[in-house]
């Protein structure tokens, strides 16, 4: 055997640097660790450790640089370190050599407060590892959380409207306290049952529509329906909102809803109510027909059956004024003489009364009526009038155009007319302005003279038929005339008034559906 062959071997220096290579890259690959990574030693048979290593994310964690901590026991460097349980889970390891998980903790000292949970292993060397995590944000999320929830759960705990949660199915996943109040039922009872048992028959059909329609934009829905209550049947109104996930379907539906019986009953009674009124009105209108048809009758009657008589008494008073005046005396003149007038006048009076039963008889015609034609009529009507009396009829043009009947409104502004004429005062000369303009949507006439007035206590009375203020001796009439011009104004839609004063004339106003666009160009009040 050679001298060489004689000799120790020397350690071959590749095996070295291997060495020195991978525990420089265990040192970067620790160090570079988001989670804090620490070594200890066993001191004292278990009772302590020591740390031997500390990477830079233990150091961020902890806020202590690792020349502060390595060497050092951790008793010493973390004083409240016990209260957490590690050292229990330290000797458990060393001892057993298997590794724990250490729950998140609070820790506690005057330099740091912050949740930390760990792995804890044992490593061939004997050492002990500890990788540990810094939770206080999770922490403080998770007690935000149920502060959260708590919040809701007491807000839905003591919310009146009811609210539940059901899954695609429509079974219960869940139900609030007021929604098992109502039905009488558990949270037990209900969980992953379907709600549809509970409703009504006749309504289950509209509520599973509802169901469908979630399916589709805006995926919420309204529907009122009948559910049997642990106090009977009661009307509930929910409104439903489907929970969609990332892929657009239906994972669960949030309704949440409210009891609506008064209310329902309270439309129930409206729907009466208006069905009974609806039959009053028949009624009403049957009675109106029914004495409109007496009217008619009673027209006819005085129509045939008066006429008759007072042309014989009529006849013969003027055969016996034209024959036999002379050999009167003059009471028996004047006797004859009253005949005669009275006669007249009753006649009158009948012809004003077939007049007014015969307004609207027929069927009003509406369409637009242009008003300067009939006022040049009433002109040549009245021609005799104006000149005797020097009457001066004013139009204020332009005129706007009402909607009306034409034979009803050439009938109002006649009788009208004919009012101012024959009530004026005697020292001076009746004047009468007509004017039409639009107002809001409306044709408002209007007949205005300077004549005696009329008090304000009558002017609703003397819309009436026979209603008469003056003595036939002071002004003739019947006083039909303006009965005829209200039953002819309500027979076009519309409406009149009268506004007056004693001695100061009379404003007659009549407030009529106006021809929009047909009237075009003409000023608008």
């Amino acid at each position: 055997m050679s001298e060489s062959s004689q000799t120790d071997p020397v350690p071959e220096p590749a095996a070295e640097e291997d060495g020195t290579q991978s525990e420089a890259s265990y040192r970067q690959l620790v160090d570079n660790m988001s989670d804090g990574v620490a070594v200890y030693d066993a001191i004292a048979d278990g009772e302590d450790f020591r740390f031997k290593e500390f990477n830079r994310a233990a150091e961020r964690i902890s806020g202590l640089a690792k020349e502060k901590v390595v060497g050092r026991r951790v008793r010493d460097v973390f004083p409240g370190v016990e209260s957490l349980g590690l050292f229990e889970v330290f000797k458990r390891v060393w001892q057993s050599g298997d590794p724990e998980c250490h729950p998140m903790r609070l820790y506690e000292d005057e330099r740091i407060a912050l949740w930390v949970e760990s792995y804890v292993f044992k490593i061939a060397s004997g050492e002990i590892v500890a990788i540990f995590q810094d939770a206080t944000e999770r922490k403080e999320a998770e007690t935000a959380l149920r502060a959260s929830e708590a919040k809701y759960r007491l807000l839905v705990d003591n919310q009146t409207d009811l609210i539940v949660k059901v899954d695609a199915q429509g079974r219960f996943e869940f139900v609030s306290p007021s929604y098992c109040r109502l039905f009488g039922k558990t949270e037990e009872e209900l969980l992953g049952r379907t709600f549809m048992p509970l409703v009504h028959a006749e309504d289950r059909k509209r509520t599973a529509q509802a169901m469908e329609d979630l399916y589709a934009p805006p995926y919420t829905t309204y529907v009122e329906q009948r559910a049997m209550t642990q106090d009977g049947w009661r009307w509930l109104g929910w409104v439903d909102t489907a929970v969609l996930d990332e892929a657009g379907q239906i994972t669960a539906i949030i309704g949440v809803g409210r009891e609506i019986t008064e209310r329902k009953r309270a439309e129930e009674q409206v729907q009466r109510l208006n069905v009974e009124l609806e039959q009053r009105v028949r009624d009403r209108t049957a009675e109106l027909e029914a004495a409109n048809k007496e009217l008619e009758a009673f027209a006819y009657s005085v129509s045939h059956d008066l006429r008759a008589p007072l042309r014989a008494v009529t006849g013969f008073a003027h055969i016996l004024a034209r024959k036999h005046r002379q050999s009167l005396d003059e009471q028996g003149r004047h006797y004859l003489d009253q005949v005669v007038a009275n006669s007249t006048r009753m006649a009158t009076l009948i012809d004003d009364l077939l007049e007014y039963s015969r307004t609207g008889h027929g069927a009003v015609q509406t369409r637009p009526v242009p008003l300067a034609p009939i006022i040049a009529g009433l002109r040549s009507t009245f021609e005799e009038r104006i000149a005797e009396t020097h009457a001066v009829i004013r139009v204020s043009e332009p005129l706007a155009t009402p909607l009306g009947d034409p034979t009803l409104l050439a009938q109002v502004l006649n009788n009208l007319l004919d009012n101012a004429l024959t009530y004026s005062l005697d020292d001076r000369a009746p004047q009468v302005t007509i004017t039409a303009q639009r107002r809001d949507g409306w044709t408002q006439l209007s007949v205005a003279d300077n004549g005696i007035g009329i008090p304000p206590e009558d002017h609703e009375k003397v819309f009436q038929v026979f209603q008469r203020l003056h003595d036939q001796d002071a002004y003739p009439g019947t006083g039909i005339g303006l009965a005829i011009v209200a039953k002819a104004v309500q027979l076009m839609n519309g409406k009149v008034r009268l506004e007056s004063d004693p001695g100061q004339g009379s404003r007659f106003v009549l407030m009529l559906p106006t021809a929009d666009g047909l009237d075009m160009g003409l000023e608008t009040v």
